[in-house]
Order: C-alpha cells, then structure tokens, then sequence
C-alpha cells in the first residue's frame, strides 16, 4: 500500500504560505474574541454600577420623603454610599417646592467623546449621560 500523496506533478501537501495565512487568520480571530471579551466585561462593571448608583439615589429619595429626622439618615446614606462604591458623589437638591432631586457620580465611568470640561450628568453637551444617575421625586412640600 502506497501512502505517498506523490504523483507525476509533485506532492500533495499545505506549503509554507498556506500554513501562516491560516495561522494568521486564527491569530486574528482570537484577538476578536478577546476584544469583544474585554468590551462585555466593560459593559458589565458599568452596568453594575448604574444599579449600584440607581439604588443609593432610590434609596435617598425614600429617606427624603420622611416627615421629619432625616437628615442623620441621609448621612448615614452618604457614607453607606461611600462605603458600595469608593469614589461616589451624592449631591442632593431639595428643589423647587414638592420637587426633589438626588445626583449620584461614579468615578471611571465610559466619557468617550466627551469634552474634559463639561458636565458628565448634563445631556445639553449632546453627549449622553455616563457615570450619574439624575433621580427626580415628590418630595412632599416640604
């Protein structure tokens, strides 16, 4: 039994070029699968710490909506804050009669595009929103 590929016209066979184009087409399809990784594991810690951030402003909205005594509380949803997310930033406004609003920052969040100076929770600029959640309420007359 001949298990030679040979025959009149030479052997058969994958040459050298045929070898480093598919080598290079694997090398190129790998480094897809790690950037589309790298981007899904992005997309996953910002998301976490929307919810995280949509939370802690909830959270305060409920503590502000209290008749009286809550401003230890809204301490304490400060530093508990601080405590989930290293870096947060509460701003709270108690608006214009009954409306209410609480701003919650984040550091590191994705501000692509954006221009260093502008306002990272403002969508005037064109540029969505990022790292802040802007939640609005009834406060209750106060």
């Amino acid at each position: 039994m001949n298990t030679s590929r040979c025959n009149t016209r030479g052997c058969a066979g994958a040459s050298l070029v045929e070898v480093l184009v598919a080598l290079s087409l694997v090398a190129v399809s790998m480094l897809g699968v790690a950037a589309a990784r790298l981007a899904a594991l992005h997309e996953a810690d910002t998301s976490t710490r929307r919810a995280r951030a949509s939370w802690l402003a909830a959270s305060i909205a409920e503590t502000m909506r209290l008749p009286e005594g809550h401003s230890v509380l809204l301490e304490y949803s400060r530093a508990r804050a601080q405590a989930i997310a290293p870096g947060t930033k509460v701003e709270i406004s108690d608006g214009r009669g009954d409306i209410a609003s609480v701003v919650v920052h984040w550091p590191g969040g994705a501000e692509h595009g954006r221009p260093p100076d502008s306002d990272p929770c403002s969508a005037a600029d064109g540029y969505a929103p990022a790292s802040c959640i802007a939640l609005s309420f009834f406060a209750g007359g106060k």
